[in-house]
């Protein structure tokens, strides 16, 4: 049984169409512009406007924090209240 999507005679139907919204959050020791400019922005262009497409959520974003290890703590904990923040924002 799939859950996420039935395969057709013209291609794959979504079933995940009540899903209205979709945040992937990653983490990243390259720049997150490195990762879209040179890295062929992989996350956005195949697993959300492709595969995560094919299933039927049309609303998706990507949030990265890049360059990580090159983070103060402070850098860091800041990023994670802003993206409580955020998140919060979304879920209202």
């Amino acid at each position: 049984m799939n859950f996420a999507y039935r395969a057709t005679k013209t291609g794959v139907k979504g079933l995940l169409t009540k899903i209205q919204q979709l945040t992937i959050i990653t983490t990243s020791t390259s720049p997150t512009w490195y990762l879209k400019l040179f890295c062929g922005n992989a996350v956005k262009s195949v697993f959300l406007k492709a595969s995560v497409k094919q299933m039927g959520i049309k609303n998706t974003s990507w949030l990265n924090f890049g360059s990580i290890g090159k983070q103060s703590l402070s850098k860091r904990q800041a990023y994670l209240s802003d993206l409580s923040k955020r998140l919060n924002i979304m879920a209202s």
